[in-house]
């Protein structure tokens, strides 16, 4: 039997400016393409993650350093193994000016574990989570969880009255083409405001005036073009028409390790006898899906790939699609073969390893196991690194499993994927190696 494959994409990126106060001004950003969504528990999209942050928050963030902060919690403690208490800032307010307390973070995240969410890994370990008093909220886990605080920077808070308001209590389903109000509507604690989002087109961002926090940069506005040609984005940074472009991935990881840093040998000779023996002499046609606006050449990439495998005689009919409808696609189990670029917000490696080898289940099981890849022996070493609260144990068991990953080829790894952001002089911002815009630090002479 011929294993459908996964191509992969990791991606990484480094670089540095530095930021200082000035005017109020508007920031013109370009990139390949359109969040899918501003439903903030329906797609989990690294592009949608990052925008999401300048208006939705989260109960703790990463901050430049990339240590973890506080945001809409002031702290947590760990009551018992498995029940954590999180006290939450006081005098917050969301856009359309209704408080923030205790209902909505126990809304959000119930909301982040419905079935229809793409955000289930976040919430992996969570049992239930309970009101103690208007600003105290207990998290119960199914157990040890060593990763809980990491994941909760990536569930971002909603109001509940304004979702069950606008009959969005259920987020939308990535995988159909239903919408829900939050879809298209935004209403968040964060420094930004959604003022309008006409998708693929363009998208307006406005200060928030009554934000609880401090901004260093001088941004009061955010022009976002999704432009999907490179040529074309590059012509509208030197013409003036956009300051900066980019996209947003995630760096490396807790858990990677050197060993599996070394691309897989080449043989064409034993390619065609492998073929040969599993009863393909003449090699096979199979589907072969890309997108076209997601990755730095990703549409080149498969064509590249397509001409490498035709030597050995797989015949692979590529199809490129844009972003917004290829992820609903190939979560539909409707490609045979797909590339896909994957980052760590989390930067654990139980993030890529729980989502991507573990088999299909509940709470993030194998979210994106779009191959359906499934070993006993993967699962059983993925439960245990969920709850294996030593550090020392547990990188030893993500080891295990990256190496089970790597003999077993679940995945094709491509390449690292660096990233170059472009800007016009006078901005000046941090590239951060998650590869993600803080908008709150911009600063445009």
């Amino acid at each position: 039997m011929i294993k459908k494959t996964h191509l992969t994409l990791w991606a990484a990126c480094a670089a540095a400016l530095t930021c200082a106060s000035a005017h109020a001004a508007t920031l013109r950003w370009a990139s390949a393409s359109d969040i899918p969504s501003w439903d903030v528990h329906s797609q989990n999209n690294a592009l949608g993650n990052g925008v999401h942050a300048a208006v939705y928050e989260s109960l703790f963030y990463y901050n430049g350093k990339f240590e973890l902060e506080p945001q809409l919690a002031t702290g947590y403690k760990q009551l018992n193994p498995s029940q954590v208490r999180i006290s939450l800032r006081k005098g917050v307010k969301f856009h359309d000016g209704a408080a923030f307390d205790a209902d909505d973070v126990v809304f959000s995240l119930n909301r982040a574990m419905d079935k229809a969410s793409n955000y289930g890994v976040y919430t992996q370990g969570i049992d239930k989570v309970v009101k103690v008093d208007e600003f105290t909220v207990d998290i119960l886990t199914k157990g040890p969880n060593p990763v809980l605080i990491r994941q909760l920077t990536e569930l971002r808070m909603l109001d509940k009255d304004w979702a069950e308001k606008n009959r969005s209590v259920t987020p939308k389903d990535a995988k159909s083409k239903e919408e829900n109000y939050a879809h298209r509507h935004a209403n968040g604690t964060g420094p930004f405001v959604l003022k309008s989002w006409d998708p693929d087109v363009k998208m307006v961002l406005s200060r928030a005036p009554n934000w609880w926090g401090k901004m260093s940069g001088n941004v009061t506005e955010i022009v976002y073009t999704p432009i999907k040609s490179d040529s074309t984005r590059v012509a509208a940074l030197l013409s003036g028409e956009v300051d900066m472009e980019g996209t947003l991935i995630a760096p490396q990881v807790n858990g990677w390790t050197s060993k599996l840093d070394a691309r897989y040998p080449f043989n064409q000779d034993d390619a065609r006898k492998l073929l040969a023996d599993a009863g393909y002499p003449n090699g096979f046609e199979v589907d072969f899906a890309c997108p076209n606006n997601r990755y730095i050449n990703d549409e080149e990439i498969c064509q590249a790939v397509t001409a490498m495998w035709a030597r050995i005689g797989v015949k692979a009919k590529l199809r490129t699609l844009p972003l917004v409808t290829y992820f609903p696609m190939i979560q539909r189990y409707e490609a045979s073969i797909y590339m896909l670029g994957w980052g760590v917000p989390t930067f654990d490696a139980l993030y890529s390893l729980q989502s991507l080898v573990r088999s299909v289940g509940a709470q993030g099981d194998g979210n994106y196991n779009v191959g359906r890849y499934s070993n006993p022996q993967m699962d059983a070493l993925i439960e245990r690194i969920k709850k294996e609260v030593d550090q020392k144990a547990r990188n030893d068991l993500i080891e295990k499993a990256l190496m089970l990953s790597h003999e077993e080829v679940s995945h094709i790894p491509l390449h690292n994927q660096v990233i170059p952001w472009a800007m016009k002089r006078n901005v000046s911002m941090s590239h951060r190696a998650d590869n993600r815009i803080d908008m709150r630090t911009v600063t445009v002479n």
